[in-house]
């Protein structure tokens, strides 16, 4: 497995795997949605943590993998507004969370980390970047269902580089 686009139960088997993986969900009898439960942990009040088993789409190179990524997000309309903003990674992170791609809370922050990291070391670089944070009709609407479609995270700036 290279990425983590989930599988169907019906899918041949040569075309997918299970593997372990967390969700996080609104409710703790929500088990059904797996092939097995490894645990639920209730994380706050309306929130619980599943380590599962789930399946996963299987690929036998790492370009199948990137190959099939790129045309999940192009070819899928939930993430047109990431692909749209597609040359500013934060930009796209944000939009790929707000579409509902993970359902860990934090799914944004720990990508933009990834970013920030890279671009320290990248000589090009902007020195700060700023995110814009949505509407207020955006903001209910990424709060609506909480965990499946991700958290909003406020606007950060990127510290200078060193």
């Amino acid at each position: 497995m290279f990425f983590g686009i989930k599988a169907k139960a019906t899918d041949p088997p040569r075309k997918r795997q299970l593997l372990t993986t967390t969700e996080y969900l609104k409710s703790p009898d929500q088990g059904h949605r797996f092939p097995k439960v490894l645990s639920i942990t209730e994380v706050k009040p309306g929130l619980w943590k599943y380590r599962v088993k789930d399946w996963f789409r299987r690929y036998r190179t790492a370009k199948g993998s990137f190959d099939d990524h790129a045309q999940f997000f192009l070819n899928n309309p939930r993430y047109a507004e990431a692909v749209r903003v597609g040359a500013d990674p934060l930009a796209f992170l944000r939009e790929v969370a707000r579409a509902g791609y993970a359902t860990a809370p934090h799914y944004f922050d720990l990508l933009a980390e990834v970013v920030r990291m890279v671009e320290r070391y990248r000589p090009d670089a902007p020195t700060s970047r700023t995110i814009a944070p949505p509407s207020s009709e955006e903001d209910e609407a990424l709060h609506a269902p909480l965990v499946e479609r991700g958290e909003w995270v406020p606007a950060r700036v990127l510290p200078e580089r060193a």
